[in-house]
């Protein structure tokens, strides 16, 4: 596991769009990794607000996924609205070798810093 430790870091981009339902809300959470080396065990997480505790639970239909540089993959996420509280959802990703800085993300959504 040691060269884990000397991947290069990459960028990743982030948006997503959201559909609400009468009970149910479903983000489509678009990953494009938009730098020149693979964005090693990308994880998404869906949060109340931002700083706020995630929403649980949460069904994605993937999650620790890598991505191959110009790579775009599209995650959903779903959740009964009485588990958001009322909030304004906040999309958060994480990555192995993902530099936080020169990444972007759209409204609503960030990066996790190690």
């Amino acid at each position: 596991f040691s060269a884990l430790k000397n991947l290069p870091s990459t960028t990743v981009a982030v948006s997503f769009s959201t559909r609400k339902e009468e009970r149910e809300t479903v983000h489509s959470i678009k990953l494009t990794n938009s730098g020149n080396a693979v964005a090693f065990f990308v994880h998404v997480r869906c949060l109340q607000h931002k700083g706020g505790d995630d929403i649980l639970p949460v069904i994605f239909s993937d999650n620790y996924i890598s991505l191959a540089p110009g790579e775009s993959r599209t995650i959903e996420c779903s959740y009964d609205n009485k588990y958001a509280a009322g909030a304004k959802p906040f999309i958060l990703v994480k990555g192995w070798n993902i530099d936080v800085t020169m990444s972007k993300a759209g409204n609503d959504a960030g990066f996790e810093k190690d």
